[in-house]
């Protein structure tokens, strides 16, 4: 088998899965429902039963496959449980395979408009500060390369921030969110992403660490007027009251956090060229293409006399 992939059904991992099947590669999907299992063998990879939180139970098929690309996200301890388990089975595995690990925007720090590199050092949301210390952890195991992708807000046709804001103004409601109009956005569209995927399983690269952001970066507000204008509906943005008492849980606060990050590292070092790198095609594919302009009416002269 050429790939095993966690997270197969969400919106990062069907993206790679649709993208790995078209490029002619095997793929066993760890499925954890029947239901998973039914959508992932119609995809054409092979389901694997099994759950995040029981890595015991999987990860010798894993390991038998050249590369492991990790999509899902599950809580911090089943998170932890898997990077644990993956590291004691490669130091007895005669060749590890190639690991394609998730990581994250909210791993770094607000920027505002300056612009954060891969270097930049690890500032990490509460809820997400348990992934930054499983990187470290994965990238100090011998024999295993180990690419990690940093995705900007991931954008789809039925999931991410603009499908949901689009949702919301179709349906008359608020869009809540801890942002505001003046937050900064890096965005990403989900196929795009994939694609950046299967170059980091190819590369010879022992280590690589890259943004995965087809826009380093957009207003909220301006995100907001243009999918209002594809859905013929104003966004009206409110702010999601409340948070909960853990900060570790708060996961939302993420969308709060105005960030600008530059995709020139994954484009020199792995030749990724994203094809939707405009607010126009992003919000086209969540929310519909925006309407044609109207032609501009010439101005009559003046009368003859």
């Amino acid at each position: 088998m050429d790939v095993f992939l966690t997270g197969a059904t969400g919106l990062i991992g069907s993206a790679i899965l649709r993208r790995l099947r078209q490029d002619g590669r095997r793929v066993a999907a760890l499925a954890r429902s029947s239901a998973s299992a039914e959508e992932i063998d119609s995809l054409g990879a092979i389901p694997v039963p099994g759950d995040l939180e029981e890595p015991e139970t999987w990860i010798h098929s894993a390991l038998s496959c050249k590369g492991i690309i990790h999509a899902a996200g599950g809580p911090a301890a089943a998170e932890r449980h898997f990077a644990a388990v993956m590291r004691q089975a490669c130091l007895q595995a005669g060749a590890p395979p190639r690991l394609v690990y998730t990581g994250g925007i909210w791993l770094f720090p607000p920027s505002g408009e300056a612009v954060l590199s891969e270097s930049t050092a690890f500032e990490p949301l509460p809820a997400f500060s348990h992934s930054a210390e499983i990187i470290r952890s994965l990238q100090n195991v011998q024999r295993m390369g180990v690419a990690v992708i940093h995705p900007a807000l991931v954008c789809g046709p039925d999931a991410g921030p603009l499908a949901e804001m689009a949702a919301a103004a179709c349906s008359g409601e608020p869009f809540h969110t801890k942002a505001t109009e003046d937050t900064l956005w890096p965005l990403v569209d989900a196929d795009d992403l994939a694609e950046l995927y299967l170059l980091a399983l190819d590369s010879p690269q022992f280590r690589l660490s890259l943004f995965g952001a087809g826009i380093g970066s957009a207003r909220v507000g301006e995100i907001a007027g243009l999918v209002g204008e594809a859905c013929g509906a104003p966004v009206t943005l409110e702010d999601l009251n409340g948070s909960p008492d853990d900060p570790r849980l708060d996961w939302q606060a993420g969308y709060g956090r105005s960030q600008t990050v530059s995709p020139a590292r994954a484009i020199k070092m792995l030749g990724w060229a994203p094809k939707r790198t405009s607010l126009e095609s992003l919000v086209g594919i969540a929310a519909g293409p925006l309407p044609s302009p109207l032609p501009k009416r010439e101005t009559p002269g003046p009368a003859a006399s």
